[in-house]
């Protein structure tokens, strides 16, 4: 082999090298758990925040848009919406709801729609469900709901989020004739969701843990256990 081939073998080698390594640093996420965005709206910081908040690392989720909403002059509008939503769904995960609070209350919801509407209402319902306002929360996660379903199509965590709210929801706050009905509706909705999309599974302690719960409702005790048992399991994962 000439001493010119081996330098160009060398060189190639060095360059896949690097793009391995680059692609090995950017985390792959299903359809399923990415928001529909605009790429071309997406800056590095913003994409960092968002690959954090996939990976359940809210707390440095937090800390790269508030980083990013420094300079909130020089975002597009629809950038500093989407930004200001995922802080405050961030925020509600580590239940610092004041905070969460002042984020929501910045977002002009009368002038919004599609996608960034639907993760007001959703923030919003989650919000009031924290201060005990379980009620006045229905609506608000009902329309994120109704709102996710239509742009994801396929299914979507925020979409399980909701159904499994909802459930609770409903059956912790409404009292009408057929809670039960309505309750087991919602889960039985997020079961279908969580079952298709495997990649979904670690995100869905909350729907486990109230499909364990109702288990024993319907005496039905080892499906219960089980459920309660993979909840836990997602649960310590998300804290490591």
């Amino acid at each position: 082999m000439s001493t010119l081939v081996r330098s160009i073998c060398s060189i190639s080698l060095l360059i896949l090298h690097a793009f391995s390594c680059a692609s090995e640093d950017i985390p792959s996420f299903s359809d399923k758990i990415t928001d529909k965005f605009e790429v071309s709206l997406k800056t590095t910081l913003l994409k960092e925040a968002d690959n954090l908040r996939w990976e359940r690392k809210y707390p440095s989720a937090i800390a790269k848009y508030k980083e990013l909403l420094q300079d909130s002059v020089a975002l597009s509008p629809r950038t500093y919406i989407y930004s200001l939503n995922q802080l405050a769904y961030c925020y509600l995960y580590v239940k610092k709801y004041q905070a969460a609070k002042e984020c929501i209350d910045k977002i002009p919801s009368n002038t919004i729609s599609g996608l960034s509407l639907a993760d007001f209402n959703l923030n919003k319902g989650r919000y009031l469900k924290s201060q005990g306002e379980g009620k006045e929360a229905i609506p608000y996660i009902e329309m994120a709901d109704s709102l996710y379903e239509i742009q994801y199509k396929e299914g979507h965590l925020k979409r399980l989020i909701c159904l499994t709210e909802l459930a609770d929801l409903y059956y912790h706050y409404e009292d009408t004739n057929n809670i039960l009905e309505i309750t087991f509706h919602y889960l039985s909705e997020a079961g279908k969701m969580q079952a298709i999309a495997d990649e979904l599974h670690a995100y869905a302690k909350e729907y486990l843990y109230l499909k364990g719960f109702f288990s024993y409702i319907q005496r039905t005790y080892s499906e219960g256990i089980s459920n309660l048992k993979v909840a836990i399991t997602c649960a310590e994962e998300e804290e490591e």
